[in-house]
């Protein structure tokens, strides 16, 4: 980097809170091309400039004061029980008729919703039966490899090590399934944890909650 603009804006958009970042020098990291950046030293005159937006005129400032508004409004929805501000009521007209499947509203009408949300519902319970595979079958290692495209040559004189280093994996994979009640290795290694159920986790959470 090597622009007008300070290093922040260059690597982040303008910030670093919370961005992982990273220095390297190497020549094929660096790109050969760039493109120019935002120029923002007309905003001032955008925001006053009239836009047409189906045969009505609005500013950027129009736009501006509406978000405004809905944000203020979408505090005192969320915030009125603690802020003792008197929410409007919902009516049975603002109610919808039908609730997608996914909100999983069992005592309400529902609808098969095609939307990205539906659709990975729908996928849930097919992941539920392979994440709980391991638990319902145990799976013995045979003397046949079914990956035969991941053999090298002279494979064979690295067998006894691989199967001391596999021993430790699997010794380290038990040592953290149980130190935090973890179900099974997918979770561990896909980064989903479906539920913690260590008491000396539950504790350390409970302790984090007091301080904070």
């Amino acid at each position: 980097m090597n622009g007008s603009r300070p290093h922040p804006a260059e690597m982040s958009g303008g910030d670093l809170d919370g961005d992982t970042f990273w220095i390297s020098r190497h020549p094929d990291l660096i790109f050969k091309e760039n493109e120019d950046p935002f120029d923002y030293q007309d905003q001032d005159y955008e925001a006053n400039k009239m836009q047409t937006m189906n045969d009505v005129q609005h500013t950027i400032e129009d736009v501006c004061n509406f978000f405004g508004e809905y944000i203020a409004v979408d505090n005192v929805a969320v915030d009125f029980a603690k802020k003792e501000i008197n929410a409007p009521h919902l009516t049975k007209e603002l109610r919808p008729p039908q609730y997608p499947p996914f909100m999983e509203k069992n005592d309400k009408p529902t609808y098969h919703s095609k939307s990205i949300l539906g659709q990975l519902y729908d996928k849930t319970p097919s992941y539920n039966s392979d994440i709980h595979i391991n638990e319902e079958e145990e799976i013995r290692a045979t003397s046949s490899f079914p990956y035969k495209s991941f053999l090298i040559a002279g494979y064979k004189n690295h067998i006894k090590d691989a199967r001391v280093i596999k021993g430790e994996y699997d010794r380290d994979i038990l040592r953290i399934m149980r130190q935090y009640g973890i179900q099974n290795e997918a979770e561990i290694v896909s980064g989903c944890l479906l539920k913690f159920t260590s008491k000396q986790y539950a504790k350390e959470t409970k302790i984090f909650d007091l301080k904070k």
